[in-house]
């Protein structure tokens, strides 16, 4: 192919064949064109020459990128031995940071140290990176002491002090190589957990909650709520049972025979009792009316107030006012309750009060009171003084009964002793968690009946009044909605249940700071066993010294989570990969391992409860403090 000539027209036939021969192939001539500029160009295959020349070649074995480092490495020679050279090749390795130079009056006070924004992804090749890419920026007289990210325990100024030396006059961090800087890493993991009844039941401290469903029995309507089922029935909310009949009295004073293990209900409420024995009672059969003392009968077989007709008509005046009680059961110098039916017929003289004080003209009043019996009874027979001489009454009596203790409803039958079984109510409560009760009588006043679970049986000698008309669930259980005396309440008032409950677990986690972290692997093999170093009962508070993510926490008595506190030495574990963490309670160190000793390997501990459990990926290194933290709830 022929080209363009470059001799003159006079040119010799040799001088042109020769420079046809040595012409350049026309394809080369578009290469040879950009040789002037090809520095700008980049191209791959001239990168690792191109960086030689601008004497960068040093850093590429820290530096991946050979295009960043080409396009800012000029600049970066320009900045060598500067604060922005250093910068600017942390930014090259992707561990941007804060430079700390040391203060002028330490001995080492060429010194710095670099505060990096971020943990680097792993031990090696990142550290390796930061360090060489640092030593070849850094101003010449200038040492590079220590990385440090997540981490910072700087050493204590002890000079001409006797703690000079001490560990408290070095700084955290170890090194990777010889006199290499210190890097001094730390990684924080944070969860919350609340304690389940497993756990609980496993450490003996279990207090079921406090429920949130609502619970309402009313004896009057015999309507329920049971949670959600607001149709419910008195049947589906309580259990029934007595062995015997009992009498239970209604608003207008009269009184209703129930069979059986039948509910004693009236418009007054349910009547519950526990069981009564009838000691004594006057039957005219049983007792001498022919003493000089003793009451006139007048009249017997009258209809008495409880459906029967045993009352009889007395007569009590001056000449005769004792009534005869056998004496079977009753002890001398003894206070029994007394209790009887008494209608009043006609009365001159009668006194206030006494056992006649309420009598009504023509109407059966029960009459009840106690009496304490002489030192020394009269052979078989106790007398009871029902009138003072001077007054002269004639009433209608039935129901006569002796008990040992307070006075309960009328007992039938028509023996000397006789016994009245206990009434048997049993709350059936929905679910595992406590409830707080709150007993309505007919009068309107309540009793608590706090921390109850499941069926319940209810006592009815520890009730204040023996007719009830409603069993509910204090849905807030604080003391702004308790409807019962104050100083029945065993919550403080700014409590709650809810509350107290807390608190109460938690004191006891304080009180028992006995805890490692146990570190396992994705196939469930312990790596190791790390001490805890705080447990703390702990309440929120905006300053708190305590931190569990964007949350701070104070140490308080009152406190209803308890704040749980472990961190790794650097190294410990490493090279494995931690896949789960839980919170072993109790454990027993092998023989020959010194008390307190921080870090335990596998076999090291053994026994104890294990609790919080939680799946947490941690790769272990060399140069990184692990700190997990829990945040324990109930």
């Amino acid at each position: 192919m022929t080209v363009q000539s470059l001799l003159p027209p006079n040119g010799k036939p040799f001088l042109r064949a020769f420079e046809q021969a040595i012409a350049p192939e026309p394809k080369l001539i578009p290469s040879i064109d950009l040789i002037p500029d090809i520095k700008g160009r980049e191209l791959p295959g001239w990168l690792k020459f191109l960086l030689y020349e601008y004497g960068l070649i040093e850093l590429t074995p820290y530096v991946t990128n050979d295009y960043v480092l080409l396009n800012d490495g000029r600049i970066w020679q320009i900045e060598r031995d500067t604060w922005a050279a250093v910068n600017r090749g942390l930014g090259w390795v992707s561990a941007p940071g804060v430079i700390a130079e040391a203060p002028s009056r330490r001995a080492w006070w060429n010194s710095f140290q670099l505060y990096l924004a971020s943990l680097p992804p792993a031990d090696v090749p990142n550290l390796e990176r930061i360090d060489r890419v640092t030593e070849l920026a850094k101003p010449f007289r200038s040492d590079f002491r220590r990385g440090v990210q997540g981490y910072d325990a700087p050493a204590l100024e002890t000079d001409s002090t006797k703690l000079d030396g001490s560990l408290l006059d070095r700084e955290s961090g170890v090194r990777l190589r010889a006199g290499g800087p210190l890097w001094s890493f730390g990684r924080v993991h944070e969860y919350e957990h609340k304690l389940t009844r497993p756990e609980g039941e496993a450490l003996g401290i279990w207090e079921p909650a406090i429920s949130a469903a609502a619970f309402l029995v009313n004896f009057l309507t015999g309507e329920a709520v049971i949670g959600d089922d607001e149709s419910a029935t008195i049947e589906d909310a309580t259990d029934f049972a007595r062995t015997s009949g009992k009498f239970a009295q209604a608003l207008d004073g009269t009184w209703v025979a129930f069979g059986e293990g039948e509910r004693a209900i009236t418009d007054r409420g349910l009547s519950l009792e526990p069981e009564a024995t009838r000691l004594s009672q006057f039957w005219l059969d049983e007792n001498p009316v022919d003493d000089d003392l003793a009451a006139d009968v007048l009249l017997t077989g009258l209809p008495d107030a409880l459906g029967g007709n045993t009352a009889f008509r007395v007569q009590f005046s001056d000449a005769g006012w004792l009534l005869y009680v056998p004496a079977d059961g009753i002890e001398p110098a003894t206070t029994y309750g007394v209790s009887f039916f008494a209608k009043l017929i006609s009365a001159s003289g009668l006194p206030p009060g006494g056992f006649f004080g309420d009598l009504a003209l023509g109407a059966w009043v029960r009459i009840e009171g106690t009496v304490t019996t002489p030192a020394l009874l009269d052979g078989q027979w106790l007398d009871i003084s029902l009138l003072m001489p001077g007054a002269t009454v004639v009433v209608d009596l039935c129901g006569f009964q002796v008990e040992a203790d307070r006075v309960t409803s009328p007992i039938a039958g028509n023996e000397i002793t006789a016994v009245r079984a206990a009434d048997e109510l049993t709350i059936s409560l929905p679910g595992e968690d406590q409830f707080n009760l709150t007993i309505t009588f007919d009068d309107g006043a309540a009793q608590p009946l706090l921390s109850v679970v499941g069926d319940t049986p209810l006592d009815p000698s520890a009730l204040i009044r023996e007719y009830v008309r409603e069993i509910g669930s204090l849905r807030v259980g604080t003391w702004e909605s308790m409807a019962f005396p104050w100083e029945d309440a065993d919550f403080p008032w700014n409590g709650d249940a809810v509350s107290a409950r807390a608190r109460s677990l938690a004191a006891w986690f304080e009180a028992n700071p006995e805890a490692h972290f146990r570190l396992k692997a994705a196939g469930g093999a312990v790596i190791g066993y790390r001490r805890v170093r705080v447990v703390r009962q702990s309440q929120a508070r905006f300053n708190g010294p305590l931190r569990h993510g964007a949350a701070r926490f104070a140490a308080s008595d009152e406190g209803t989570v308890v704040y749980i506190d472990a961190m790794t030495d650097a190294g410990n574990g490493q090279p494995q990969a931690v896949a789960s963490v839980d919170l072993l309670l109790g454990g027993t160190p092998a023989p020959g391992i010194p008390p307190g000793r921080l870090w335990l390997a596998p076999g090291e501990l053994s026994g104890g409860t294990a609790i919080a459990p939680k799946f947490l990926s941690i790769p272990l290194r060399a140069t990184v403090r692990e700190r997990i933290k829990v945040l324990l709830r109930f």
